[in-house]
């Protein structure tokens, strides 16, 4: 536990100082464009990060040897949306999967500050990843919204309508809702 608690600590500080690699707006509106500012925040962050893993926690993020790494990629990111006032509204906060051996295992969480500045803050969710992972394999994923009123997330999916659909995390089979219907599971949880 005490391992655990020196880890969380040391990782926080390399996070706030270290991992401040990040690249600057360009007043950028194609999707595409965005992703690779992405990816490369997160490639060159990557390694310092994942290097300052102790060994016996490597586990904890689905790494399951040190050897691994060597040939760990960065996959497609997930952008991350909220209800705010009935509508959904995208945070500039992205879920970026560490990919090892054509699996995701950990998610790098990279956000656009007020400055227009994208950088990693945190690292883990190896869950989640395997739940973009499976669910990837089969639908063409468009985000992930987190509505906190549920404590739920859900996967922002086509519907091969024009419209979007959203499917609770972890997957229940069949499962599919309109965004009318999150609206109603939350107005009846308050």
């Amino acid at each position: 536990m005490k391992a655990k608690l020196i880890f969380f600590i040391s990782f926080m500080v390399i996070l706030s100082s270290a991992m401040d690699v990040s690249a600057r707006n360009q007043d950028i509106t194609d999707q595409d464009s965005i992703n690779k500012i992405i990816i490369q925040v997160t490639e060159s962050s990557m390694h310092h990060l994942l290097d300052s893993i102790p060994d016996q926690l490597l586990r904890n993020y689905g790494i399951n040897n040190r050897n691994e790494l060597a040939n760990a990629t960065i996959g497609k990111p997930v952008g991350v949306y909220n209800i705010v006032n009935e509508q959904l509204v995208f945070t500039s906060t992205w879920r970026v999967p560490l990919v090892i051996q054509s699996e995701y295992r950990a998610l790098f969480t990279v956000v656009r500050d007020d400055t227009g500045n994208y950088k990693v803050v945190d690292f883990g969710a190896t869950g989640l990843a395997q739940e973009i992972f499976n669910q990837s394999l089969s639908y063409n994923i468009k985000g992930l919204l987190r509505v906190y009123e549920l404590r739920k997330d859900f996967f922002i999916c086509d519907d091969n309508k024009g419209e979007y659909e959203f499917q609770p995390v972890p997957i229940i089979e069949g499962k599919k809702y309109q965004l009318k219907d999150v609206l109603n599971f939350i107005r009846n949880q308050q």
